[in-house]
C-alpha cells in the first residue's frame, strides 16, 4: 500500500508544476519557459520533467532505492521501462508486474526509470512509442535522458537494462537495434517484433551481441501469438526470437523446457561474459480481458518480472 500511495501522489506533484507554468504564461504571454527538473539525490519515487536538446518537453518517473548513495563506490544497476500503447507511465508503474519490479529494485539496490511516451509534462495521459523520428524523436528522448541520468546519478553505465510491455516492448526492439551500445540486455513482454505501422527493426550492427528476454501469451487476442492477417498485421511472436537468434549469430540448437503454466525456449549461445543470451517464454494463458497483459502469478501463474530480472542478472 505504501508504494501505491506514493505512486498515486505523483499527479499532485506534477499539478503543482503545471500551476507554476500557468503563472509564467500570464506573465510572459505566449512565451513558454521549459526546464529540466533537478535530479534528486535522496531515496524515493519522483515525477520529473526533462527537456530534450530540441526543446521538446517530456516526463518520467524516477525511483531511487532505500539507502541510495551517490558517492557509493559500487554504482547502481539501472532499469529503463516503457509502458504499453494507450497507457501512461504512472498507470504502468502502478501495475502488478511493475510493483513486483519495485520489490526487486528495493531489495537489490536498483534505480528504475519509467519513461512517458508522449510530448508534454504529464505522467497520467495515455501515450505511445514512436519509432519514426520524423513523427517524434522517442529514440532521442531515451538516449538524452540516459545521458542526463548517467551524469546526475551514480549509475553503473555497464549495467543498464531496457524492458517494455506491448507497444513499449516493440520500442525496446528498436532500442536494441539502434542503441545496442547503451544497454546491456533487453526484455519485451506481450509485445510484437513488427507491424504495418512500425515495420520491423533493421537489426544492430553486424557482430553485436544483444541478450534478449521475450515473453508472449498463447491466447493473446490483442497481439496474437501467431501474428495477424488483418490490420495492423502483427508479426508472429516467434519472429522476435528467430530474428534475435540470427542477429546474435547463434547456431546451437534451441532447448525447450516445459513448466505447468509456460514453456521456455533458450539457447546455449554465449559470447564473452554473456550467458544464455536469448530466452523466449510462452505463457499458456492469462485471465485478464482479451488475454493481453503482463503475466503475473495472479493472472497466469507465471511472473514475467521475475523471469526478466533473473535473465538480466545472468548477464
Amino acid at each position: 500500500m505504501k508504494r501505491i500511495s506514493a505512486l498515486l501522489a505523483l499527479p499532485l506533484l506534477l499539478n503543482a508544476c503545471a500551476a507554476e507554468d500557468d503563472v509564467v504564461g500570464e506573465a510572459f504571454g505566449d512565451v513558454v519557459l521549459r526546464t529540466t527538473s533537478a535530479v534528486p539525490s535522496l531515496p524515493g519515487l519522483y515525477g520529473l520533467e526533462f527537456e530534450q536538446a530540441a526543446g521538446t518537453q517530456r516526463a518520467y518517473i524516477l525511483y531511487l532505492p532505500p539507502g541510495y548513495d551517490e558517492t557509493r563506490p559500487e554504482p547502481y544497476e539501472t532499469i529503463f521501462m516503457f509502458h504499453g500503447g494507450g497507457q501512461s507511465a504512472l498507470e504502468f508503474a502502478a501495475s502488478p508486474g511493475m510493483l513486483k519490479l519495485h520489490e526487486h529494485a528495493e531489495d537489490d539496490d536498483r534505480i528504475v526509470v519509467f519513461l512517458q511516451g508522449r510530448i508534454g509534462s504529464s505522467l497520467t495521459t495515455a501515450g505511445w512509442w514512436v519509432t519514426n523520428p520524423a513523427v517524434r524523436d522517442d529514440l532521442g528522448y531515451t538516449e538524452e535522458l540516459l545521458d542526463h541520468l548517467e551524469t546526475e546519478l551514480n549509475v553503473d553505465t555497464d549495467r543498464v537494462f531496457a524492458g517494455g510491455y506491448s507497444n513499449g516492448g516493440r520500442f525496446v526492439h528498436e532500442l536494441a537495434s539502434e542503441l545496442s551500445d547503451r544497454f546491456l540486455a533487453y526484455a519485451a513482454v506481450s509485445a510484437y517484433y513488427g507491424n504495418v505501422l512500425s515495420g520491423s527493426p533493421s537489426g544492430p550492427p553486424a557482430g553485436t551481441m544483444v541478450p534478449f528476454f521475450l515473453s508472449n501469451t498463447l491466447t493473446d487476442t490483442t497481439v496474437p501469438y501467431g501474428g495477424s492477417a488483418g490490420f495492423p498485421f502483427y508479426t508472429p511472436a516467434q519472429d522476435a526470437y528467430d530474428n534475435w537468434y540470427s542477429d546474435n549469430g547463434c547456431t546451437l540448437s534451441t532447448k525447450t523446457y516445459n513448466i505447468t503454466v509456460a514453456s521456455y525456449d533458450s539457447t546455449a549461445c554465449v559470447s564473452g561474459t554473456y550467458r544464455n543470451i536469448l530466452q523466449f517464454v510462452s505463457v499458456d494463458d492469462v485471465t485478464t480481458s482479451a488475454h493481453h497483459a503482463w503475466p503475473t502469478f495472479g493472472n497466469s501463474g507465471y511472473e514475467a518480472t521475475n523471469g526478466m530480472v533473473g535473465f538480466w542478472d545472468a548477464q
